[in-house]
């Protein structure tokens, strides 16, 4: 966020650029409280403000199983982040249509739709919103189950959205250097 500020005898005119949210919203009261010592005519430009969050961080949580949802609920309340729960993953792009969401938490294994249609339809309405999906219960059709439904569901997972890529460490494969990429559990259009 830049602020430009600019003050003639009783009056202050400022002009914020960027986003006001919870990180840059505590300097934006900095700037206004050091010149408001004799002001009596203030002037705020707001025209070119990207965004302005009015309750922090929003959060779409999708889980079949209401338990966990409450659970993780709790703990974004607790944290201080603002969360919408939803128990029916067909209802996500509807949410997300209506709704302003900065992230979107999914299980991955649900029995109406799974994590992955869950990223499609996010990514149908609004690509730009990461998704992190997470899988508890480990069972696959099929008769896996356990560490080998989680390697399988992992290596699924990394197929269609590319593998998470170790922080300040790259990967070697038959002796040629791969680029590193950060995909990591947040996944990005």
């Amino acid at each position: 966020m830049e602020i430009r500020k600019e003050k003639k005898d009783s009056a202050l005119s400022m002009a914020i650029e960027g986003r006001i949210d919870t990180t840059t919203a505590p300097q934006l009261e900095t700037e206004l409280k050091t010149d408001l010592d004799g002001v009596t005519e203030l002037r705020l430009d707001f025209g070119q403000v990207e965004y302005i969050s009015s309750a922090g961080l929003r959060v779409l949580l999708v889980d079949d199983d209401p338990l966990q949802l409450e659970m993780t609920a709790a703990m974004c309340r607790r944290a201080g982040v603002g969360c919408e729960s939803c128990q029916y993953p067909e209802y996500v792009a509807k949410l997300v249509g209506e709704s302003r969401f900065d992230l979107v938490l999914t299980d991955l294994q649900m029995p109406s739709a799974d994590g992955f249609s869950v990223l499609a339809a996010v990514r149908g309405v609004d690509p730009a919103i990461p998704v992190v999906a997470w899988a508890l219960r480990i069972s696959r059709p099929g008769g896996l189950r356990g560490a080998s439904a989680s390697r399988s569901l992992t290596a699924n997972w990394w197929r269609r959205y590319g593998r998470p890529a170790a922080a300040g460490r790259s990967s070697r494969r038959a002796g040629t250097r791969r680029s590193r990429r950060r995909t990591g559990p947040i996944l990005r259009p």
